[in-house]
């Protein structure tokens, strides 16, 4: 199958690993890490670097451009891919990176006492935290806390829309899930609806900025207005929809929103087309993941997974088959 449209990145919460060690060091302040394997944190936006808490690694190329350690949960690029950006849950830390020569551009820290996850805008000027229940608004720029939302929301997802206009947040380990829309520069909430049955892994919103798409412990891929929060499409995407174990644990979007790639629990990685309702690519994976991140190159060049059970893998969206395995 070939997808002619191109592809963009849709994030979704991720725990940090890493390993350290040889070319082009970053600063030391990294160098100490919790977790013991590699994971992905983040795609440039033109598909071309990957930022893994192991270090950058060049998908062109398919060689390591820095390798070091980063206490990192989550990451993201600048637009040109000259700065990277990273969160540690450890010490609540916001680091702001040069690429090129792995110093520190800028740090601060985030004042709750736990920080449950971030997401950073596209332009990145914003990011949201969510901690001790509630959300909140920095400038990257500054360092500052430009506002609190309004009302409690102890949300473990997040993600921005790409105007940076609305943030949505889902929420874990609770048997009324909860989906959140909030208004970014009022901090205001829009609207508030029953999420999946009991986790929400992954969100994001639709090319067309209509809708928003969550999946969770339901093996369904749900679409909502994104004006009032109601349930206008779902997708049945695993086998398994009256189990205990219906869970999709993560998805991503091509940037046309025409394809939905998801990651069922004891099912290949799969990619669905959203008009059909159909199954269009199953991957070729070598046993049941559960990724902690995936994303869609841009350009019709493939997708990355992260997982324990694989490490981060290469694929191509072509053939399902992959092309390779950066880390294991």
């Amino acid at each position: 199958m070939i997808l002619n449209q191109g592809l963009t990145v849709i994030l979704f919460g991720c725990v940090a690993a890493a390993f350290g060690g040889g070319v082009g060091a970053l600063e030391p302040e990294q160098k100490k890490s919790p977790h013991a394997w590699t994971r992905a944190l983040a795609v440039s936006q033109d598909g071309k670097y990957l930022l893994t808490t192991r270090g950058i690694f060049d998908l062109e190329t398919g060689k390591w451009e820095r390798v070091d350690s980063l206490a990192a949960n989550f990451g993201t690029f600048s637009s040109d891919a000259k700065t990277f950006t990273v969160f540690g849950r450890e010490d609540h830390t916001i680091r702001v990176y040069d690429r090129v020569t792995g110093k520190i551009l800028r740090s601060f820290q985030l004042d709750h006492r736990e920080v449950y996850c971030v997401a950073f805008s596209l332009d990145g000027n914003t990011v949201i935290s969510s901690g001790d229940g509630f959300l909140k608004q920095w400038d990257m720029r500054k360092g500052k806390l430009r506002c609190t939302f309004d009302g409690r929301h102890a949300a473990t997802v997040l993600a921005i829309s790409a105007d940076g206009k609305y943030v949505i947040s889902g929420d874990r380990g609770t048997a009324t899930t909860s989906l959140r829309m909030w208004e970014v520069d009022s901090g205001k909430q829009i609207w508030k609806a029953e999420g999946h049955s009991w986790n929400v892994y992954g969100l994001a919103f639709s090319a067309d900025g209509k809708h928003v798409v969550s999946v969770g412990d339901t093996a369904f891929i749900n679409f909502r207005n994104i004006k009032d929060g109601k349930l206008v499409k779902s997708i049945q995407v695993g086998q398994k929809a009256e189990s205990a174990e219906a869970i999709v644990y993560g998805m991503c979007l091509t940037s046309t929103s025409r394809y939905v790639m998801v990651a069922p629990e004891g099912e290949s990685l799969s990619l669905w087309e959203v008009a059909t309702g159909k199954m269009a690519l199953a991957l070729q994976t070598e046993k049941s993941m559960r990724p902690d991140k995936m994303f869609i190159l841009p350009n019709d060049s493939g997708a990355i997974s992260s997982s324990a059970e694989e490490g981060i893998v290469h694929w191509d969206l072509q053939s399902g088959e992959r092309i390779r395995t950066i880390w294991r």
